[in-house]
């Protein structure tokens, strides 16, 4: 009996842990990227987001690494709005799945809509734009996991309780 219990804390654990990292690494691969030199038109959303410099990456299907380095990127908005790219408030970096990055500059997004990004850097650098891997993305999983060992740890003690009293009478 007690195996089952410890199958259910730890296997919904498990699932959840699982869950919550595939979601983070979904939120990563969906952002825009390209190889530097070069430009890539991205839908924005108004809010903050980041330009990341990746270092392992995914482009047209195929696996590709490049060098951590910083590049010289410029940002147009909707009419071509010059948009600032702002040295970042917080190191922020992501290893999950094929995707490893780090924050290299925050924007703040007034307008949402197509945004146009132009960067240069040593051939082979890799830039991506988005939200990188968020918190949020894994919270229900996260969450998932804790109802799973309180769970188990609940139908543990019920179980022992249970019998603890059987063996009394």
């Amino acid at each position: 009996m007690y195996a089952i219990v410890l199958a259910i804390g730890l296997g919904g654990g498990g699932a959840s842990v699982w869950w919550a990292l595939a979601n983070a690494d979904k939120s990563v691969a969906a952002q825009p990227r390209m190889l530097v030199p070069g430009k890539v038109t991205a839908t924005l959303a108004p809010g903050n987001h980041g330009l990341f410099v990746e270092t392992r990456s995914r482009i047209d299907g195929k696996a590709t690494t490049g060098p951590a380095v910083q590049p010289v990127c410029s940002l147009a908005g909707p009419g071509d709005a010059a948009v600032p790219l702002n040295a970042p408030d917080i190191k922020e970096s992501y290893d999950v799945g094929d995707f490893r990055g780090s924050r290299a500059f925050e924007v703040q997004i007034e307008h949402g809509g197509e945004h146009a990004l132009e960067c240069s850097a040593p051939a082979g650098t890799i830039v991506a734009i988005g939200d990188g891997a968020q918190v949020w993305d894994m919270v229900p999983g996260l969450a998932g996991v804790v109802v799973c060992l309180l769970s188990g740890l609940g139908l543990f003690l019920f179980v022992f309780l249970r019998r603890r009293g059987a063996n009394r009478a």
